[in-house]
């Protein structure tokens, strides 16, 4: 038998003090950033979120702000700033992806799109807010792939004619467009599904910037798990549809060429960089996939 003592972050060093308050169970574990865990707290189910950094106090200001503008967030119960932990209220519900059937329907997706429709159009005052970054991520983005497209070619030389195919596809970022209030980190995996209702539970990457970010990376996580998970291709690009096509009814701030852009440089920045580095079982057919529907985005570019 072999005896773990968790965490294995000496950073999160508040939870052995946590864990002699009561009982709780570990919810998600992310090294070197946080501790997610359920648990009673004055005999009611709560989320207990353990950083090791400072930023409980900004994470707080923010879910506050969003639920005052009408964004539905969990609602913050209790800050212990020395502690560095939030107390948020229990949201009932199960992970995504431990019923892709069912979640992948167009209803669940549709649900998906009007919450990242209702942050988009938060009006937020960054001089409120000056801990949020206003962050240019076209050019941040195009960085990460051609770093990443360059790693790939020495790991892949076979790809390495498509991978600059793409590139000049892709060409450089178009100008940002006016910041929206972002997630930063939305994908559905962030959800918790009850009865086909999804509710978004982490605001820890909330920044400004370019909308199209967001959705391309939920878009990008989809094509990706959906792989992993085994799910029929033509079912992805369904639930993909679904919550573009509601997206655009629900909000005014789709931009279709920013849309395949983000979407081409996710597949590859993010995606096909974590089968190469997690050393995923088929590697070079999982890169393949996601690369070729890299390049269905971006000949879907129309250019002035």
């Amino acid at each position: 038998m072999i005896h773990w003592q968790f965490p294995s972050d000496p950073r999160l060093m508040q939870l052995p003090d946590v864990w002699r308050e009561g009982t709780w169970a570990v919810v998600s574990y992310t090294p070197t950033m946080s501790c997610v865990l359920a648990g009673p707290r004055d005999g009611e189910p709560t989320i207990l979120k353990l950083y090791h950094d400072d930023r409980v106090e900004r994470v707080a200001a923010v879910m506050r702000s969003l639920a005052g503008s009408g964004v539905s967030v969990p609602r913050v119960l209790a800050v212990d700033t020395p502690r560095r932990l939030v107390v948020l209220e229990h949201v009932p519900g199960v992970g995504f992806w431990t019923e892709p059937a069912a979640h992948l329907e167009r209803q669940v997706m549709a649900a998906m799109a009007r919450e990242l429709v209702a942050l988009h159009e938060t009006s937020l005052d960054p001089g409120e807010h000056p801990a949020l970054e206003h962050v240019r991520l076209g050019e941040r983005e195009w960085a990460r792939f051609r770093e990443t497209s360059a790693e790939l070619a020495r790991t892949f030389p076979e790809l390495e004619p498509r991978l600059e195919r793409l590139a000049r596809m892709l060409g450089e970022p178009e100008a940002e467009p006016a910041p929206a209030l972002l997630h930063g980190d939305f994908h559905p995996a962030q959800f918790l599904v009850d009865h086909g209702i999804p509710r978004l539970i982490d605001f820890d990457n909330v920044s400004f910037g370019d909308p199209m970010y967001d959705m391309a990376r939920f878009a990008s996580h989809l094509y990706y798990k959906g792989q992993v998970y085994d799910r029929p291709l033509p079912e992805i690009e369904r639930a993909v549809s679904a919550f573009r096509s509601a997206y655009i009814a629900a909000g005014i701030r789709f931009a279709p060429n920013r849309w395949f852009w983000h979407l081409a440089v996710s597949l590859v920045a993010k995606r096909a960089h974590r089968v190469m580095t997690r050393l995923e079982s088929d590697a070079v057919r999982r890169v393949v996939h996601l690369l070729t529907i890299a390049e269905q985005n971006a000949a879907s570019i129309v250019r002035p």
